[in-house]
C-alpha cells in the first residue's frame, strides 16, 4: 500500500507532482553550479516513440557531442540535461560553454531539429519542472519508476594533467638543493 507524499515520507515516482517540484529544485541547483554560461531551454525533435527507442537516441547525441569534443576544444564546455518527453521530443536545459548559439544548432539540427531559447537563471527551475512534470515526461514503462532511464546529462569536461615519464630528463635547479642543517 502506497502512502500518501509528503515530506515526512517522500515517494520519488514520476507520477507525483510534489517529487518533481523536489526533483526540479535539485537539479537546478545542480545546473547552476556548473553553468559558466548563458543557459537555453533546448527542445529536440528526435521521433522517439517509447523508453528503448530513447537509450539509442542517447546514445547517438553522446557519439555526436563526444565526436566534436574530440574535434574542438570549444565543445569540452557544454552541458546538457535532458529528459524523453510524451510528444516523441526531448527537452531540457544546455549550457553552450564557449561555443556559439549558431555553431550548436548547426551540429545537432543537422540531425534533429533543434530550437534553443535562452531563459534567465531565476526560470531555472520552472523551466525544469515544466519538463518533469507528470503530464509531459514519458511514463510508459511503470517497472521503470524513476528519472535514469529518462534523462541524459553530458557534463563539461576538463582537460587531465600531463602525466610526468620516468624517461624524462628534469633539468636541476641549483636553488632546490636542501637547507644544510646545523647542530650546536
Amino acid at each position: 500500500m502506497l502512502r500518501k507524499c509528503c515530506s515526512a515520507h517522500r515517494c520519488a515516482r514520476i507520477e507525483c507532482a510534489k517529487c518533481a517540484r523536489r526533483y526540479a529544485r535539485r537539479v537546478a541547483r545542480d545546473f547552476l553550479c556548473s553553468a559558466t554560461s548563458p543557459i537555453y531551454a533546448i527542445t529536440i525533435n528526435a521521433g522517439i516513440g517509447d523508453l528503448d527507442d530513447f537509450k539509442r537516441w542517447r546514445v547517438s547525441l553522446w557519439n555526436a557531442v563526444f565526436y566534436r569534443r574530440g574535434v574542438c576544444r570549444w565543445w569540452r564546455g557544454i552541458h546538457l540535461r535532458l529528459w524523453c518527453c510524451q510528444n516523441g521530443g526531448v527537452r531540457g536545459m544546455a549550457a553552450l560553454g564557449s561555443i556559439t548559439e549558431n555553431e550548436f544548432l548547426t551540429a545537432l539540427g543537422s540531425r534533429w531539429p533543434t530550437t534553443l531559447r535562452q531563459i534567465d537563471p531565476e526560470a531555472v527551475r520552472d523551466e525544469l519542472y515544466a519538463v518533469v512534470h507528470p503530464d509531459i515526461i514519458m511514463t510508459d514503462d511503470p517497472s521503470r519508476a524513476r528519472y535514469q532511464p529518462r534523462q541524459v546529462a553530458v557534463r563539461p569536461s576538463h582537460a587531465r594533467a600531463k602525466s610526468i615519464h620516468s624517461g624524462d630528463a628534469l633539468v636541476r635547479d641549483p636553488f632546490d638543493d636542501p637547507m644544510p642543517l646545523l647542530i650546536a
